[in-house]
């Protein structure tokens, strides 16, 4: 009986391949239309099933041509089981509106200006996923490459997982590292994975600087903007983005940022960094400062408070919105000057906000008699002075040039 089936099946294919043929119930009726009917009120049709490695490989089937069909047995890269068909390039899902792109990458982050003092900073990728299916993308390190790495590296991702059709997901590549490229270096970040590629560039520069009077006819040179501030920003208007981070004396880490919630910081370090950890001597492994700056010493502190003019705007008024005051040091009476936001500081017990808008404190490098010391001003004075219980104090910091 197989074998006569069998023959039957040669005939219809190759030798009688121009006539109507029927497989099935009521073999004798076939629609006009069709060159083979199948009819069956219980059973189906089998189609070939093949494990297809993706929509845009041929894999298995070297021979495609427009119009095949198959089942797909297969869940990997961007296919899923299935039926599909082939146009002659690639294959597609039964039932799906043919596109020419399944998943898309676009790079939107990595962007502006990169600057040496860079802790970190992010890499973004926005997929679409624009298949029949959930697409599954997780981000790994090496998905992104940097050139020349120029001291960043990836050190966190985020981001991925499942993505259902239509949909998009954010993936984030944290950066770390300190940055050694010099002003004028173009960076390259490359992403790629499953197929897909995008690339985005930032440049590398100067970090802006202003000087002012010191002591003896000397001048100073100092960071423009607090360290860990947008750098982009006129460092001169007073605006939440020039304010900067909070750190603790003798210490890099950054404890705090001028978005940071005003009540008390869970984990916050009470025991105070030894002598030694900043030193006005030279710069420390402690220093948060990047490379060709450090933390200033009492006496530069003294030398600018006494030998520039100095002046205040903003409503000096203790307010944690108050990001509107500031005192202005001017080396001559033309418009250059430095800007200190009153930043107030974050408490030595808890890390909880205090004095923003009211008052500026600053961190210096100097330990005298064992205790540290800062710049202080407020609406009608400007001094520097010892603090002894105050080494966990949370204050930002104004960087001074080597």
């Amino acid at each position: 009986m197989k074998k006569i089936l069998l023959t039957a099946a040669l005939a219809l294919y190759g030798l009688n391949a121009a006539s109507q043929s029927k497989i099935g119930n009521n073999s004798g009726t076939v629609n006009s239309n069709a060159v083979l009917e199948l009819e069956s009120a219980n059973q189906g049709f089998l189609q070939p099933r093949v494990a297809l490695s993706s929509t845009t490989s041929p894999s298995p089937l070297a021979a495609h041509v427009a119009g095949m069909g198959v089942y797909n047995t297969a869940t990997t890269n961007d296919v899923r089981p299935g039926t599909y068909i082939n146009d002659g390039t690639r294959w597609w899902p039964v039932g799906t509106t043919m596109s020419t792109s399944d998943v898309t990458a676009v790079c939107n982050g990595f962007v502006g200006t990169y600057y040496p003092e860079i802790a970190t900073r992010s890499y973004t990728v926005t997929v679409t996923n624009n298949t029949f299916a959930a697409v599954t993308v997780t981000p790994v390190a090496g998905d992104l490459v940097l050139s020349p790495a120029s001291g960043l590296s990836v050190t966190a991702v985020s981001g991925g997982g499942s993505i259902a059709s239509g949909a998009s997901s954010v993936l984030t590549y944290t950066l770390g590292g300190s940055l050694s490229a010099s002003a004028g270096t173009v960076i390259t970040g490359t992403f790629t994975k499953l197929g897909l590629s995008c690339v985005k560039t930032v440049s590398v520069s100067s970090i802006p600087t202003v000087t002012v009077n010191g002591a003896n006819g000397t001048s100073i040179t100092f960071m423009a903007h607090n360290l860990g501030a947008d750098y982009s920003l006129n460092p001169n208007i007073p605006v939440q983005g020039i304010y900067g981070n909070y750190y603790q004396w003798g210490r890099s880490a950054i404890v705090a940022n001028a978005s940071t919630p005003i009540g008390a910081i869970s984990g916050w370090n009470t025991a105070s960094a030894a002598n030694g950890a900043w030193s006005d001597a030279s710069k420390t492994v402690n220093d948060p400062c990047p490379p060709g700056f450090r933390v200033p010493t009492r006496n530069q502190w003294d030398a600018v408070a006494l030998n520039n003019t100095v002046s205040r705007t903003g409503g000096w008024a203790n307010n944690a919105t108050n990001f509107e005051t500031a005192l202005h040091l001017s080396p001559n009476a033309s418009t250059t000057y430095m800007t200190l936001p009153s930043f107030g500081y974050r408490s030595k017990t808890d890390g909880a906000l205090l004095e923003r808008g009211q008052a500026g404190t600053y961190q210096a490098s100097t330990i005298s008699n064992n205790n540290m010391t800062l710049l202080k001003f407020q609406v009608n004075y400007i001094s520097t002075f010892e603090d002894p219980p105050t080494r966990t104090v949370g204050m930002p910091v104004r960087c001074v040039s080597q």
